[in-house]
């Protein structure tokens, strides 16, 4: 039988036959706890280190951080009516650096802001840079196609509309919805695929 306390009416047993499960089993119960709660802190150690060795999406290079920082600038300046003070914001970027993907990002960015102004001749000749670079992973034939098409280029229109049908990524979703706006400018046009 386990310790017992004398009262002057009764005896009490703790931890004896006669008590609840949960008082004769308390160093089970609590060694358990302590297992439990030692297995979940281990546990969130693993997940803190196998979450700081992952790559953040959102960590961006000292570059990439200045372009963003110059396209933000230059939105602002654009949407304020500023659209040469947009392309100057860009080119200022543009001329910190040397690497060939970095500068066509930028040329991007000055065709497209050009094309939102309706000035596309001078968008043109960023998307055309762009082409000339020939650097695979950026796709300007949309855009040539459309400048052309707004400058009444009708044959220009024609080719580079033929050649973003082509482009398209058949292994992204949605990419049907691309097919079907090129074919439908192509046809347009009056061409066929």
């Amino acid at each position: 039988m386990g310790a017992t306390k004398k009262d002057a009416s009764k005896q009490i047993v703790v931890g004896g036959a006669g008590a609840p499960w949960w008082v004769r089993h308390r160093r089970y119960i609590l060694g358990g706890l302590v297992l439990l709660v030692l297995a979940a802190g281990i546990a969130w150690l693993v997940y803190a280190a196998m979450r700081n060795q992952e790559a953040d999406p959102y960590d961006l290079t000292a570059e990439q951080q200045t372009m963003r920082a110059a396209v933000v600038r230059a939105d602002r300046l654009k949407y304020q009516g500023k659209v040469d003070a947009a392309v100057q914001e860009l080119l200022r970027a543009k001329q910190q650096t040397d690497k060939k993907e970095i500068m066509a990002m930028y040329d991007m960015q000055l065709g497209a802001l050009y094309e939102s102004d309706r000035q596309f001749d001078k968008a043109m000749e960023y998307y055309r840079a762009i082409e000339a670079a020939g650097l695979p992973s950026f796709r300007t034939e949309a855009p040539i196609a459309r400048c052309a098409e707004a400058m009444g280029d009708k044959e220009t229109a024609l080719k580079y509309y033929k050649l973003a049908y082509e482009a398209v990524d058949t292994n992204i979703p949605g990419y049907q919805a691309k097919h079907y706006l090129y074919k439908s400018k192509v046809e347009e046009l009056g061409g066929s695929l």
